[in-house]
């Protein structure tokens, strides 16, 4: 009885994630969101089997609600995210390849709450979560690129302040190198 119910959850989960994608490639945003919640419920369910599931549909609201302007939302699941990521890389029994669903989720989300903090020009804190992500061991290469995105634009900030054009303009050299120029050996 215990495997039925965990595979119509698991099965459940799959449709409704599945569904969600569907209407957020779509454009239909709202629509989406809805189903990534009915989707965060069944993942809710199989948690304690499977908790890179609820890590996944996380992300995927936490995106929709960022499209749709729903910023503390966003946050809010983002963080949530990188909670669960965080305690599955802790557990003792995982898997290798356990561990790299969970720090490939834990990067993702750490990629994304940056970016959602360099585009509201919150850039102290954008900076701490890819510091953060950064120290994480997982795939930085996902990261990287929102750096360059952050010195970009804080070197926009830096124009429009009229201020500083030379420090605009390193950062705007080091944003086409690594992130190593900003935070140091990796």
């Amino acid at each position: 009885m215990i495997a039925l119910t965990y595979g119509s959850e698991e099965s459940a989960w799959t449709k409704a994630r599945t569904a969600a994608k569907r209407l957020e490639a779509a454009g239909q945003l709202k629509e989406s969101e809805a189903e990534f919640l009915i989707a965060v419920k069944h993942a809710r369910n199989v948690q304690a089997t499977n908790p890179g599931h609820l890590a996944e549909t996380l992300l995927d609201l936490a995106e929709v609600y960022q499209r749709q302007g729903k910023l503390e939302p966003a946050k809010k699941e983002y963080l949530a995210a990188i909670g669960i990521a965080t305690e599955m890389l802790s557990h003792p029994q995982g898997s290798e390849l356990y561990k790299g669903l969970a720090r490939l989720s834990q990067t993702q989300a750490y990629t994304a709450l940056g970016k959602l903090y360099t585009e509201q020009k919150d850039y102290k804190a954008a900076t701490a979560t890819f510091e953060a992500g950064l120290k994480m061991d997982g795939y930085r290469s996902t990261i990287y690129p929102a750096v360059a995105e952050l010195k970009r634009a804080y070197a926009d900030m830096l124009d429009q302040a009229g201020d500083r054009s030379e420090l605009a303009k390193r950062l705007r050299l080091e944003a086409t190198d690594s992130a190593e120029d900003m935070f140091g050996p990796l």
